[in-house]
C-alpha cells in the first residue's frame, strides 16, 4: 500500500512513497490493500474528530483565527475529514510538516526513521521521540483546522504573492520592508548581527573599531545605534525625514575616520549577502528572486547616499565582491580579536548569566571556518555544530507552521535594544568624535561624500 513517510528535523518537507507493484483488479492482494486504505482513512477521521472536539473557540476580535467549536465539529464529518486526509498527503504549502496516516507497521517504520535522524544524544531518551512526533502531528492538525476554517485566516504565502506582484527595481524599498518586517524579522536581525561581526575579521576594520573603543567599552550602545539608524531607513524610506536624518548621522560618523572605499563597499556587501545565506540555511522558506533583487537595489541606493563608489550592480556581483575581499583580507589581528570577544560577550549578556558559556559556544558553532581561523577560535566539535544548526533549522520549520505576521516588527521593537528605555532621537544617535581622542578623527582626503 502506498504510504507517506515523514522525516524529522532534517527534510521535513521531503516525503517518500513506498509500495508493492500494482496488482490486478479483483486480486486478493488488491482487495486487502483497499481494506487497509479504508482503515487508514477511518483512523484519520477518528483522530481529526477527537482533536477537533477538544478545541475551544476564541474571540476572533483578538486576531486569532481559530473557528468556533460547532464549526470544527461539523468539519469533522466523514466527507470533510476524508478530504483533509487526502489533502494531508498533498499539502498546498510545499515543505510543511506532513502527518502520516498509515498502518501501525508503517507508523512504526516512520518513527524508527525519525529516531535515526535525531542527534545522537537523544537516543539516550528513546521514550521522548514518539511523544514529540505525536505532539507535532496534533499541532499540525490544529493549525490545518485554523487555516481552513478560521474566519480571518490568512494564507501563509499570501504576502510572498504580494511581493511577486511588485517590481523589484521600482518597488525595492517596499519589498525589502515587507521581507524584513513581516516575513523574516528575527532572521534578518541575526543575519545582520553576523554580517557586522564578520567585518571585524578584516584587520584594517577591526583595528579601527578597537581604536575608537566604541565596540569594546560601549558595546551595547554601539549595537543599539547601528541597528536603529539602519532600520530607520527600512521603516520610513530614503525620502522620509527619518530616513534622511539617519543617513546624515551615518555619514557624519564615517567621515571622521580614514575608511577606504574598498572597506565601505565590503561592509555594504555583507548586508546584501549574509541575510540571503542565513535565510536559505535557517529560514522558514528561501528568499524569492524578487526579494534578492530588491535587497541588492536597496543597499545599492544606500551606498549611493553614503558616497560609496563602484557599487556592485546585482546580488551576484555583491557576492563575488564579498568572497574575493574576504579571501584577500581575512587575517589575524589582536585588536580585532578584542572587538570580537566584546561582541560575543554582549550577545551572551542578553540572557541569564549561567547560560553565557553555552551561548558563546552556540554562536561559534554558527560561524564558518574562514571566520574562526581569522579570530583563532577553537572550532566547536562536529556534534555541537550539528546540534546547534539543526536547532536553528528546527525553529524555522516551526515558524512555517505559524500564521503570518499581521503587524510589522522593526529593530526598535527588538528586546536586545536596551540603551534607550525612554525613547531616542535619530539625530542624537551615534558618536561625535573629538580630534585626537581614541583614534579620531583622521579626515578623508576627499570629504565630498553625499548626505
Amino acid at each position: 500500500m502506498p504510504t507517506r513517510s515523514c522525516s524529522f528535523l532534517t527534510g521535513w518537507g521531503e516525503s517518500t512513497t513506498r509500495g508493492a507493484p500494482p496488482q490486478a483488479a479483483g486480486s486478493p492482494r488488491s482487495a486487502l490493500a483497499t481494506v487497509r486504505v479504508d482503515s487508514s482513512r477511518s483512523r484519520a477521521r477518528a483522530m481529526t474528530a477527537r482533536h477537533a472536539s477538544s478545541l475551544t473557540p476564541k474571540d476572533n476580535a483578538s486576531g486569532d483565527t481559530q473557528p468556533a467549536a460547532s464549526s470544527i465539529r461539523s468539519w469533522s464529518s466523514s466527507a470533510q475529514a476524508e478530504t483533509y486526509a487526502a489533502a494531508a498527503s498533498n499539502r498546498l504549502c510545499p515543505g510543511a510538516f506532513r502527518p502520516a496516516f498509515a498502518s501501525p507497521r508503517n507508523e512504526l517504520r516512520n518513527r524508527v526513521q525519525a529516531l535515526r535522524t535525531l542527534p545522537n544524544m537523544l537516543t539516550t531518551f528513546p521514550c521522548v521521540v514518539p511523544w514529540l512526533v505525536d505532539h507535532l502531528l496534533l499541532l499540525n492538525v490544529e493549525l490545518e483546522i485554523r487555516r481552513q476554517k478560521g474566519d480571518n485566516a490568512v494564507k501563509r504565502f499570501e504576502r510572498l504573492a504580494q511581493i511577486r506582484r511588485l517590481d523589484p527595481e521600482q518597488d525595492s524599498w517596499e519589498i525589502y520592508r515587507l521581507t524584513t518586517a513581516y516575513e523574516f524579522p528575527w532572521d534578518f536581525t541575526r543575519a545582520l548581527e553576523l554580517a557586522l561581526y564578520r567585518t571585524y575579521a578584516v584587520p584594517g576594520i577591526g583595528r579601527l573599531l578597537a581604536g575608537t573603543a566604541e565596540l569594546t567599552d560601549r558595546t551595547q550602545k554601539r549595537y543599539d545605534d547601528t541597528s536603529l539608524l539602519l532600520d530607520a531607513v527600512v521603516e520610513h524610506g530614503f525620502d522620509s525625514e527619518q530616513g534622511r536624518t539617519a543617513i546624515r548621522r551615518i555619514n557624519q560618523m564615517h567621515r571622521s575616520y580614514d575608511i577606504s572605499n574598498d572597506d565601505m563597499r565590503y561592509v555594504l556587501s555583507t548586508f546584501v549577502v549574509m541575510p540571503k545565506r542565513w535565510i536559505d540555511a535557517y529560514g522558514w522558506r528561501r528568499l524569492s528572486r524578487h526579494e534578492i533583487v530588491a535587497s541588492a537595489v536597496h543597499y545599492r541606493t544606500l551606498g549611493r547616499h553614503m558616497g560609496i563608489k563602484d557599487i556592485p550592480g546585482s546580488y551576484e556581483e555583491f557576492e563575488a565582491c564579498l568572497d574575493a575581499y574576504e579571501e584577500a583580507h581575512f587575517g589575524w589581528d589582536e585588536q580585532a580579536r578584542r572587538v570580537s570577544d566584546a561582541t560575543l560577550d554582549l550577545m551572551a549578556s542578553w540572557y541569564p548569566r549561567p547560560l553565557a558559556p553555552l551561548l558563546r559556544t552556540s554562536t561559534l558553532a554558527l560561524l564558518d571556518e574562514p571566520l574562526l581561523r581569522a579570530f583563532r577560535y577553537t572550532p566547536p566539535g562536529p556534534v555541537t555544530r550539528t546540534l546547534v544548526r539543526r536547532a536553528v533549522r528546527l525553529r524555522g520549520r516551526a515558524v512555517r507552521l505559524l500564521p503570518p505576521r499581521r503587524a510589522p516588527h522593526h529593530a526598535r521593537q527588538n528586546w536586545e535594544i536596551k540603551g534607550y528605555p525612554n525613547g531616542y532621537r535619530l539625530d542624537e544617535l551615534g558618536t561625535r568624535p573629538v580630534p585626537g581622542v581614541r583614534g579620531c578623527p583622521v579626515r578623508h582626503l576627499d570629504p565630498s561624500a553625499a548626505d
